[in-house]
């Protein structure tokens, strides 16, 4: 069922009203020498309309209904946010659609200039249209009011979702022929609601069934070719601004594998669910192309440091050549200070910022490649590539070039060509994003690990993190797997020894 409209009831569903409505009823029931109903005895009044909630408070005293009306109306006009708040999680469930451009819409017994006050009151501009009862229009459980907001749309009913959480609620959506979900977190049982289409304990249930049923919530990886001067973090704002811009919902954001803002180039931006894949996408190798600029020290060691000490640079592209040749292979590595390290808890840079130093140890890495690719200008710069292993810093690459050239050296350009097997040749700019150009990589295209394809039987054992025997996934190895089920990424598995049977460590339900 693709939902483009969801229709609201107002009292019991979106807010918890009856406090306020068994408050007003009993002031005009005393006023006018009537007895009071208890609060359980009025939620059971609601739904059908003020006047049917009226007549049956003032039982075999029809003759002041009309004043008891007159006076609950006045009361409840001038005390109506009493008791009164929207049920928990409604507003972000309202804000979910209205960023995902579904239609929203009230239809309430309430009279309609109150009905609008109300909404106005608690939700602002959200609903896109309220309707309450009118002069010779029939509302609920007529199919009237249905009929208007559905012609003010153009909406088809098979497109449409009618929530409530009365009796009355389930016969207008069956008379109107809409699809109805009871709400039970409002004065009901489920038994009271027969006839409903589908029953939702919470806002947060709404919230999902439609976002599975209109394919919002994407799961997967953009790779982005990110722009010069931003962070990789003020990166992920500008794309999740684009993304729910274009009416996906965007639960989580996260990157695999940080670059400075004078760097470009691929930047794995992972969404919802993905983002529990990022320590396998870190972990995969990186290309880059890089300017070096040499006889100039900066405390960051880039360009846009601060400049310490310079140096006199001679050399010749023969040394430099060698020179870069013998940083290829395993080795140790010193990372910057300014970086996002952590150390005690706190980040390299702010620790760098704060103007005091630690000592950092140097961290196994490998340079698998690394090459010129032109000759040294006027300015002391040139440019190589190189392919290195996960946790190489190219800062630090540059400066411990530099001082073995007997200067220094920094990096005054940098763009990330490739991470992994992704390349910056099919990376997406935001304007893509933003005219809806792009392509999303599922979870199980994200991965290198051995994918196998797991049958029902097993797809609920491992649903639930059972363990697994060897014979189960027929895999001998005693490595990370990956378990597919209908094409989609379920779980990654891991051998454990002591036990001889693989466990889990990451599901996705």
């Amino acid at each position: 069922m693709y939902i483009k409209l969801v229709i609201f009831d107002l009292d019991g569903t979106l807010l918890y009203t009856i406090k306020d409505i068994t408050i007003a009823l009993n002031y005009a029931l005393k006023k006018n020498g009537l007895d009071e109903v208890s609060i359980d005895e009025a939620k059971y009044m609601v739904g059908s309309g003020v006047d049917v909630l009226i007549q049956k408070a003032v039982k075999e005293e029809k003759k002041l209904f009309d004043n008891v009306k007159e006076d609950y109306s006045l009361f409840y006009k001038d005390h109506n946010m009493i008791q009164t708040n929207p049920y928990q999680g409604i507003m972000h469930l309202l804000k979910m659609l209205k960023q995902t451009g579904i239609k929203i819409a009230v239809l309430s017994n309430k009279p309609d200039n109150d009905t609008n006050n109300v909404v106005k009151y608690y939700f602002g501009d959200l609903f896109d249209y309220v309707l309450g009862s009118k002069e010779n229009l029939r509302l609920k459980p007529e199919s009237d009011g249905i009929n208007v907001i559905l012609d003010h749309f153009k909406i088809a009913k098979e497109n449409t979702i009618y929530l409530g959480d009365s009796n009355i609620d389930v016969l207008t959506a069956q008379n109107a022929n809409l699809f109805m979900g009871a709400c039970l977190w409002g004065y009901r049982k489920r038994s009271e609601l027969d006839g409903a289409s589908i029953f939702f304990n919470s806002a947060k249930e709404v919230e999902n069934y439609i976002i599975k049923n209109n394919n919002l919530l994407a799961n997967g990886a953009i790779i982005y070719d990110k722009p010069k001067g931003i962070s990789s973090q003020e990166a992920l704002i500008e794309v999740k601004y684009a993304l729910t811009n274009n009416g996906m919902v965007v639960e989580k954001i996260g990157h695999a594998g940080t670059l400075d803002p004078l760097a470009t180039g691929v930047l794995v931006i992972l969404l919802n669910e993905a983002t529990k894949l990022s320590d396998y996408i870190l972990a995969s190798d990186k290309e880059y192309l890089v300017k070096c600029k040499l006889g100039i020290k900066t405390d960051t060691y880039d360009i846009d440091g601060t400049i310490l000490d310079t140096k006199k640079v001679s050399v010749d592209d023969k040394t430099l050549d060698a020179t870069l040749k013998s940083f290829l292979g395993k080795q140790k590595q010193v990372p910057p200070m300014y970086s996002a390290i952590k150390v005690d808890g706190k980040k390299l840079y702010d620790i760098a910022r704060s103007g005091k130093t630690v000592d950092l140890e140097a961290r196994d890495i490998e340079v698998f490649n690394i090459e010129r690719v032109t000759n040294i200008d006027q300015n002391n710069e040139f440019s190589f590539k190189t392919k290195v292993s996960k946790g190489t810093y190219i800062r630090s690459l540059c400066n411990d070039l530099g001082l073995k050239l007997n200067t220094y050296g920094i990096v005054s350009d940098l763009r990330r060509t490739k991470s992994g097997r992704f390349s910056v040749d099919n990376a997406y700019k935001l304007d893509d994003i933003k005219n809806n150009n792009f392509n999303i990589i599922k979870m199980v295209d994200l991965i290198d690990l051995e994918k196998i394809n797991i049958n029902e039987a097993i797809y609920k054992k491992v649903i639930d993190g059972k363990m697994l025997k060897k014979d189960e996934l027929n895999y001998p190895k005693n490595s990370d797997v990956a378990l597919i089920y209908l094409d989609k990424l379920i779980a990654i598995y891991v051998y454990d020894e002591n036990m001889d049977r693989y466990k889990a460590k990451k599901v996705w339900n």
